[in-house]
């Protein structure tokens, strides 16, 4: 009797485990990718913050006729910060994307007889407009504020060495985000443009020396008005994010290119990288704590 109530009771549990577990994921399998906080790809909630912090390597291109009428392409290393964050449901720009990123280069000529070292620094400000928001997908547009700096040093030029490039404009983003299962295993395709439009670039005259430029202060020769039709340039970044425990790993395909005769020289910087980094989802904190 004794035995058989034993039987009886581990029959009722093992039954009882097995409904729990197989409610359990009905529920998990149930709710919408977008419902989920912790889905990946999912949108960051009023207060909330996804971050990503990655490192990559690629390939650099660059003509600087300033320095050298020779083109120039080697090896580069690259870190990047990007975020996206909520600001309000019923705001017109419901949410904010930042992508900050660091792009260190050696390169050599086509010959091989000359070297260039290259710095570039990107910081970049997008506001998202909501046009569709599905359970898979979501798409936003909106204004954009763009800073790029550039820094390039030969040393087979003795006489000009070195030189600066870079833009400071309004433009346009644009960021869709898909969601999507394989083999139920949640991932996510992120894909973002930005695109200057209007703004001012700095771009020293072909003939012009920087000591010269200096000690006369003919500051206002190195400012030019820079859009599409004079200085196209733009940057893009495809990714695809799988979970990793709480968090979530991103791989991927970022492509920036500015091109311009600014100051009767041709300029043309390119630079294509790999990345691969960590996204957390954290809550802002407004008391400073």
């Amino acid at each position: 009797m004794k035995r058989k109530l034993m039987r009886t009771a581990m029959t009722v549990n093992f039954h009882f485990s097995e409904r729990v577990l197989a409610f359990a994921l009905s529920v998990l399998t149930a709710v919408p990718l977008c419902g989920q906080q912790s889905m990946v790809g999912a949108m960051p909630q009023q207060g909330e913050v996804v971050g990503n912090v990655s490192l990559g390597v690629g390939k650099a291109l660059t003509l600087e006729e300033y320095l050298s009428p020779r083109p120039y392409s080697g090896f580069q290393y690259v870190v990047s910060n990007d975020r996206l964050s909520c600001h309000g449901t019923d705001r017109l720009f419901q949410y904010r994307r930042s992508h900050y990123s660091l792009q260190y280069s050696v390169m050599q000529d086509d010959n091989g007889s000359g070297s260039q070292m290259h710095a570039k620094l990107d910081a970049f400000y997008g506001w998202g407009h909501t046009i569709v928001s599905t359970q898979a997908d979501d798409l936003m547009i909106g204004p954009a504020a763009m800073l790029s700096i550039s820094g390039l040093y030969n040393r087979r030029n003795s006489n000009n060495p070195a030189t600066a490039d870079g833009y400071a404009a309004l433009g346009f983003m644009a960021d869709n985000t898909l969601r999507f299962r394989i083999a139920g295993y949640p991932m996510a395709f992120q894909a973002t443009l930005y695109l200057p439009l209007a703004g001012i670039g700095y771009a020293p005259d072909y003939d012009q020396l920087y000591w010269i430029m200096y000690k006369n202060s003919q500051y206002g020769r190195t400012l030019h008005f820079v859009c599409p039709l004079n200085s196209p340039a733009f940057c893009q970044d495809l990714a695809l994010s799988v979970p990793a425990g709480r968090n979530q790993v991103r791989v991927a395909f970022n492509v920036d290119y500015m091109s311009n005769r600014l100051g009767g020289k041709n300029t043309r910087l390119s630079h294509s990288s790999f990345m691969v980094g960590l996204t957390h989802r954290f809550e802002r904190k407004y008391n400073g704590r």
